[in-house]
């Protein structure tokens, strides 16, 4: 890691005396900028005078703040000088990063409407704190506090430590023994880790249970999720199986004479868990509504194998809009997790409404739009949080 110093001066006022220099304020802050790994120390300080607070600087107290100035010796005065460390800096850095809520940030299960709507008002009860560094018994203290701060307003609490680099047994035994804590208080906090792989055997030895532990921060927030709305709204929140078209969300403002004619015409396609529905570079001609299953977009990766989870869809909710839309091919692998039944909505059908039915399509376009405005917006909601 490359190491940057800059001094920031402010001089509220220069009160010169022979002696040492001193400062009324001294703080010192940490930047690390993962792109070039450089780590940036900020120090201020402010209201310098000399000693005895007199009105002269020694030649002593000027040579020792000239050496700060020029030669850039990092020294954080508080009550005693301490001499910049790289080692002890870094180490520094093993707090936390960033956090944010639920409500800014959601897993990639895509939900009902209420669901959707429930989370965007309680989703401030899940909360991510990405860590960041070494944890040892020095660095993990900052994160104790803030977990018993965040235990008085919020129900899931996920450690993200994706950026982790190491992590001692102390520190980890103080982690399970507050999970401990926060399950035994009123109302009870779970405390969930994510990204742990570099020492979940480790994590696990020091006594955290494994269904605490998930892969990834998408897992973590889907459990968490699933936890809230079943506390919140029991099983009301989801849509019974089989869904039929009109408790389909795209469906919802159609009469029930369009829903007739729509029925009467619109195939139902069956897949097995595994099966490729959608394959990335195929023509879109389809949109597909769940009736009944589950599935998950993957993107593909430049070698050709399946990457990162970026959707899962499951009944009542739709997918393949936008190539079917705009005419281009398929963006995305789309695979059944489990047993999936769907209908079909095929360009011919579609093309066909704009003599049968206009208001029809004018009310499935209308949908259309409000589905993937409501996409975006969240997806703003997320790189906003991101960037705090």
């Amino acid at each position: 890691m490359k190491i940057t110093t800059r001094f920031l001066l402010s001089l509220a006022a220069l009160l010169f005396a022979p002696g040492c220099i001193e400062f009324a304020e001294q703080t010192m802050t940490y930047r690390h900028e993962a792109k070039t790994d450089t780590l940036y120390i900020f120090q201020d300080y402010r209201g310098i005078f000399g000693a005895d607070k007199s009105d002269g600087l020694s030649d002593n107290e000027l040579e020792q703040f000239n050496s700060v100035l020029k030669t850039q010796r990092t020294f954080f005065f508080n009550n005693w000088i301490t001499e910049f460390n790289r080692e002890e800096a870094i180490k520094t850095l093993a707090e936390l990063r960033r956090e944010y809520d639920a409500s800014q940030v959601s897993s990639k299960r895509r939900r009902p409407a209420p669901a959707v709507r429930t989370l965007r008002n309680y989703g401030t009860r899940i909360r991510v704190l990405e860590l960041q560094g070494e944890l040892i018994f020095s660095t993990v203290e900052p994160v104790l506090r803030e977990l018993v701060k965040q235990a008085a307003y919020c129900r899931h609490v996920i450690l993200d430590c994706r950026r982790v680099t190491g992590a001692d047994s102390v520190s980890l035994g103080l982690l399970v023994t507050s999970a401990t804590d926060l399950a035994a208080a009123d109302p009870p906090v779970r405390l969930a880790y994510c990204n742990a792989a570099l020492f979940q055997s480790e994590l696990i030895a020091a006594g955290a249970a494994e269904a605490a532990i998930f892969p990834d921060i998408d897992a973590a927030l889907e459990s968490s999720e699933d936890l809230l709305l079943a506390e919140l709204c029991g099983l009301a929140w989801q849509l019974p199986e089989p869904v039929s078209l009109p408790h389909c969300q795209l469906f919802r403002d159609c009469t029930p004479e369009d829903i007739e004619w729509l029925e009467q015409r619109m195939p139902a396609r069956r897949f097995d868990p595994g099966a490729s529905i959608v394959l990335a570079g195929e023509r879109a001609s389809e949109i597909f509504f769940i009736a009944s299953g589950s599935v998950e977009v993957r993107l593909r990766m430049a070698d050709g194998q399946r990457g990162s989870r970026v959707d899962v869809f499951g009944a009542g909710m739709s997918f393949g809009e936008m190539a079917f839309l705009d005419n281009s091919p398929r963006s995305a692998d789309v695979i059944a997790l489990e047993p999936v039944e769907c209908r079909v909505l095929d360009h011919a059908l579609f093309t066909a409404l704009e003599q049968e039915r206009p208001q029809l399509k004018f009310v499935l376009l209308t949908a259309l739009a409000r589905q993937v405005c409501a996409n975006l917006r969240q997806t703003n909601r997320e790189l906003a949080a991101m960037r705090s």
